[in-house]
């Protein structure tokens, strides 16, 4: 029996109570914590597998910035939705169904890998099962006929018709289910979790969910790695995510030493501005810390060796290879053993060949002889960077880290400033506002722009199997890295003019509220002090009357 006031009838049921509670919240924890696990791995595989979509489908990067863009664009379809009723709805059922969401959309992802076709890399070498049999690779110059064009233009147009060109729309989709369903599932569970926390834990529970979705990214870039090489045997590349436990150790020990320092929303705000300009400095050294372009004969360098970077396919064609027949639409790259690279065999003049595959080897190339080689030979694949190639990459993973440990410190704080700056029932409004207004101005627009100036870069451009052009086969990287790099910084600055703004206005809130308090401290201490005065005075009242009474009944 309970009395009418609802409360417990006694202190074991209220203890019981309590700690059912504290159980079901610390459940909720793991839940939510392996949804973020799962969003991240999903977000950062396919984040690592853009350079093979790119090629998959043969599309340019400024495409493959609005298939990612496409996550946030189903942020957006239900954000005002979640925002208004999310607190006045069941929150871990909608969670629940956001995470369904996340599942189904994955899986309208996969399913351009079981309906296309079998990948057919581009490439203009014929491989043989013998491993001795001659190839040539050098064709003299033949005439084109009326009949060839018109069977090329109708095959185009019947190459156009086909669906696979169209196979991009499912991960458009499938990245489109998946922003919708993470919409119902962070900031729902945030402010879930800030309402029936203690407060004083809330900044670890934080920490620890974000740091189970950095371990996320970790497995998911792992994953990436690991498919990359089993998929194809040409293009893969080993990625290396030495940074992302740095990230998700510092995220957890700042929830925890948030907790203990207790810190006002003007300390968060300190920790957090500080932390990110600090990073920001130590970026600023990736200008310095970079490998020049590859050797590569006709686009980075002439033929004889010059340097000279140009965007106009024309360059690739030279004396060296001016008897051969060659498209300068492929890409295969080979090396030669003073360390240039040539854009195929047949640009590189290469008469014969050997073996299949990664170990074919090209022989009597012209053009390996003019860029002063000893060998005439060339073997598949691009050349290797160098030394100093790799030392640089050292160092720059070395400020990476440093700079991903200092930048993750403000993660948790920053997170605080919003949580403490709103009224509590508005806590789901303004998470989704937040969200909003970051995947508005940011997860949209930034793919497609980022991916339109990089397109701008390229040196050599594929082609799709419509003779179409399809993805980028190699950049500038001077270029790269000026742009890239350019608009990071520039987004930084314009970031710290908004902190800037904040910090003021929190800043003088603070004080306005250290000011009230005070005023209110001085009012209840006046108070106290005219009671005391009041009680003294009445003392002093009442004492002279009984020193006259004593003094009476003494006879003095």
């Amino acid at each position: 029996m309970e009395p009418a006031n609802g409360a417990p009838s006694s202190p074991i049921v209220a203890r019981k109570k309590q700690q059912r509670c504290c159980s079901k919240l610390k459940l909720f924890l793991m839940a939510l914590s392996f949804a973020n696990f799962a969003k991240a791995f999903q977000g950062s595989y396919m984040k690592s597998s853009i350079t093979q979509i790119e090629r998959r489908f043969n599309i340019p990067s400024s495409l493959i910035g609005f298939i990612d863009g496409s996550f946030e664009m189903g942020n957006l379809l239900v954000i005002a939705f979640v925002s208004y009723f999310g607190a006045k709805l069941h929150r871990p059922k909608l969670i629940g169904a956001g995470c369904l969401l996340m599942a189904l959309g994955s899986f309208v992802t996969a399913i351009p890998h079981f309906i296309m076709g079998k990948y057919e890399h581009e490439t203009s070498i014929a491989h043989s099962v013998n491993l001795t049999t001659d190839f040539l690779p050098c064709l003299p110059n033949q005439a084109i006929t009326s009949d060839e064009v018109a069977n090329s233009e109708i095959s185009v147009a019947e190459c156009q018709k086909q669906a696979s060109s169209s196979m991009w729309i499912y991960m458009f989709l499938g990245n489109m289910l998946r922003g919708i369903g993470e919409t119902l599932v962070m900031p729902l569970g945030v402010s879930y979790v800030d309402d029936f926390a203690r407060e004083e834990n809330t900044t670890f529970y934080l920490a620890s969910i974000q740091t189970v979705g950095i371990l996320g990214v970790v497995f998911g870039y792992m994953m990436g790695s690991l498919c990359a090489k089993l998929y194809v045997d040409s293009g893969f590349v080993n990625l290396r995510i030495l940074h992302l436990p740095a990230v998700a150790f510092e995220i957890f020990t700042g929830g925890f030493v948030l907790k203990k320092l207790k810190l006002t929303v003007i300390g968060a705000a300190r920790v957090t501005i500080g932390s990110s300009f600090i990073s920001f400095l130590l970026s600023l050294l990736y200008y310095g810390l970079s490998c020049g372009n590859a050797r590569v004969a006709g686009l980075t360098v002439s033929y004889e060796g010059l340097n000279n970077v140009s965007y106009q396919e024309n360059t690739l064609l030279s004396g060296c290879n001016s008897e051969c027949a060659c498209s300068v639409k492929y890409w295969d790259p080979v090396c030669a053993d003073n360390g240039m690279t040539f854009v195929s065999p047949c640009l590189a003049g290469c008469k014969t060949s050997t073996g299949t595959g990664k170990h074919m080897v090209f022989h009597n190339c012209s053009c390996a002889m003019g860029a002063e080689s000893k060998n005439t030979s060339v073997v598949l694949g691009q050349c290797a960077r160098g030394e100093d190639c790799g030392t640089m990459f050292t160092y720059y993973l070395v400020v990476s880290v440093i700079g991903a440990y200092i930048s993750a410190c403000g993660a948790t704080p920053g997170t605080i400033i919003l949580l403490r700056s709103i009224n509590p029932e508005l806590k789901s409004l303004a998470l989704g506002i937040l969200t909003l207004v970051i995947r508005t101005l940011g997860g949209i627009p930034s793919p497609i722009y980022f991916g339109a100036l990089i397109d701008m870069t390229c040196l050599k451009w594929g082609s799709n199997k419509c003779g179409g052009r399809g993805a980028c086969r190699m950049y500038d990287s001077n270029a790269f890295k000026a742009i890239f790099l350019g608009l990071i910084y520039g987004l930084y600055c314009l970031s710290y003019l908004l902190w800037f703004v904040l910090y003021t206005l929190q800043k003088r809130r603070f004080q306005e509220n250290q000011t009230d308090n005070m005023s209110e401290d001085e009012g209840k201490a006046n108070l106290k002090e005219t009671q005391d005065t009041g009680s003294h005075k009445d003392c002093h009242e009442i004492m002279p009357k009984e020193e006259d009474l004593l003094e009476r009944e003494s006879g003095i």
